[in-house]
């Protein structure tokens, strides 16, 4: 019983990262669309590295790691599309 508990938290836990990685996605093609590469090469970079680690972390089934880096992405990808002038700061 306590494994099917732990099991079910699990899961939704994975829906939660699911979705902020879905988030941190969507926010790094708005700042690529925006031109964040070339106007905030730094933030554009750090969201790159981190949205990739978050999906590494997410095929390894590391769904606290992978909440981390999704948020981390998300955060930078969000600061280089309002430094390049193309969305949220």
């Amino acid at each position: 019983m306590a494994a099917a508990a732990a099991g079910g938290l699990a899961l939704l836990g994975g829906c939660a990262t699911n979705q902020t990685l879905a988030q941190a996605r969507d926010a790094f093609g708005q700042a690529r669309q925006a031109g964040a590469e070339a106007r905030a090469p730094y933030d554009y970079a750090a969201a790159e590295v981190y949205l990739d680690l978050a999906e590494h972390e997410w095929r390894e089934f590391d769904y606290p790691q992978t909440a981390v880096y999704a948020e981390k992405a998300l955060d930078h990808a969000k600061k280089a599309a309002g430094s390049a002038g193309g969305g949220d700061r």
